[in-house]
């Protein structure tokens, strides 16, 4: 049973939410997709967020995916101008210029820590 308010999930049995107050449901509607037609966007791609974590990136990614948002990652390792630097692995998130305030919104919810990173796990 679920509630279709804050989404929890209660054992068989329980008929209202505890914290919304409103009849539970036996399964939460499927959220609507937020379509875009690729051939609509724009050509520019801007980049909205660079780390040299991998996994941040992968989670970061992940999410982003699971808000409908298309996206291109870069990553890998390039020389740096002075000889004696190390090779340095960096990794870049690129978002069609249509999506990169919808983008960037959620970068920063992630960081402040209002979306758990494990979020994107479920998806």
């Amino acid at each position: 049973m679920f509630c279709p308010n804050c989404k929890a999930e209660y054992r068989e049995g329980f008929k209202t939410c505890a914290e919304c107050k409103v009849d539970l449901v036996e399964q939460l509607p499927q959220e609507p997709q937020v379509p875009y037609n690729a051939e609509e966007l724009s050509d520019e791609l801007e980049a909205v967020f660079e780390t040299d974590d991998s996994p941040l990136m992968n989670e970061i990614a992940a999410i982003v995916e699971s808000k409908n948002i298309p996206y291109l990652v870069q990553s890998g390792t390039a020389l740096r101008e002075l000889e004696d630097e190390k090779l340095e692995w960096r990794s870049v998130l690129f978002v069609p210029a249509d999506f990169s305030d919808d983008a960037r919104a959620v970068i920063h919810e992630v960081q402040l820590g209002k979306i758990p990173t494990d979020e994107a796990e479920g998806q």
